[in-house]
C-alpha cells in the first residue's frame, strides 16, 4: 500500500480481534478505527509519526446501509429479538447469555437476514464480542426499533444518550437485560426512542479532517508512505472540500 500512486486510507473495525492492524496502519496515509478506545494505542505506539506528520489516525464509528436498513412500517409483533451468530468461538459467552434472557423475557432468536426481524421488533437486543460498538447497533436503530445494548465505552455516550436514544444494560448481566427489556415493553415512550435520527452520523467530524490532512500532506510530500515508492503527484488544481 505504501507504494500505491495515490492517497491511501485504511479502516480497522475489530481491533480487539486483529492486533496486526497496529503495524499495518503504518502503510496508510490516514487510518480510521471503528472502536474509539483503541485510538490512543495507535497514536501512542507511533508518537514520532504524529509529531512529524500531524493527525493521521481518528475514530470513525461503524454505520449502516440506508438503502437496506430502514423502517418498512410493518406491524411490530415481536417484543424482543436478537439476530446474529448464536454460537461462535469469537464470542463464547453469547449462547448462554441469550438462553438466560430467553428464560425471563419473550426473546426471539434468529440468524441471517436481520431486516425482516428488526422491522417486526419493538426492541432489538445487542450483544458484542468485546464491548465494541458493532454494526447491529446502527442497523437496528435505522430499522426503527428501540435498541437494548451493553453499557460500554468506545464512544457510546458521545453518539447516544442512554434512556433517550437507546437502552443499556451492564455487560454480560442477563438478569438485568431481561428486567430492563420487560420494563421498557410496558413504557408508552418506547416508540419515541425508536425514532432513528441520521444526525448521529454528524457527531464525529475528525475523520474528514484527518483525510484532508493526509491529502495535503501528499501534496507537499509526493513520495510514498515512509518515503518509499516512485512517488505520486496529485493534480495541483485539486482542492479538498472544506468542512
Amino acid at each position: 500500500f505504501e507504494r500505491l500512486p495515490a492517497v491511501t486510507i485504511g479502516y480497522s473495525i475489530d481491533q480487539y480481534w486483529n492486533p496486526w492492524h497496529l503495524p499495518y496502519s503504518m502503510a496508510f496515509d490516514a487510518y480510521f478505527l471503528a472502536q474509539k478506545d483503541y485510538l490512543p494505542l495507535f497514536l501512542n505506539t507511533y508518537p514520532d509519526r504524529q509529531e512529524a506528520e500531524g493527525p493521521w489516525a481518528a475514530w470513525m464509528p461503524l454505520f449502516c446501509d440506508p438503502e437496506r436498513d430502514k423502517d418498512l412500517g410493518q406491524e411490530r409483533d415481536i417484543p424482543l429479538c436478537f439476530v446474529g451468530t448464536l454460537k461462535s468461538t469469537a464470542n463464547p459467552e453469547r449462547w448462554d447469555f441469550l438462553q438466560a434472557i430467553k428464560r425471563q423475557a419473550p426473546l426471539v432468536l434468529a440468524q441471517g437476514d436481520y431486516v425482516p426481524f428488526f422491522n417486526r421488533s419493538r426492541i432489538v437486543l445487542n450483544q458484542s464480542a468485546a464491548g465494541e460498538l458493532n454494526y447491529r447497533l446502527f442497523q437496528a436503530m435505522a430499522c426503527g426499533t428501540a435498541v437494548l445494548t451493553e453499557d460500554v465505552d468506545n464512544g457510546l455516550r458521545e453518539l447516544f444518550s442512554p434512556g433517550q436514544d437507546l437502552l443499556v444494560y451492564p455487560r454480560v448481566d442477563a438478569a438485568a437485560a431481561a428486567r430492563i427489556a420487560m420494563q421498557a415493553l410496558t413504557n408508552p415512550e418506547l416508540p419515541a426512542m425508536a425514532r432513528f435520527s441520521p444526525n448521529i452520523f454528524m457527531k464525529y467530524p475528525d475523520s474528514g479532517f484527518v483525510a484532508r490532512t493526509a491529502f495535503r500532506r501528499r501534496l507537499t510530500n509526493p513520495a510514498g508512505r515512509a518515503g518509499e515508492g516512485e512517488g505520486w503527484m496529485p493534480d495541483p488544481d485539486f482542492q479538498p472540500a472544506a468542512g
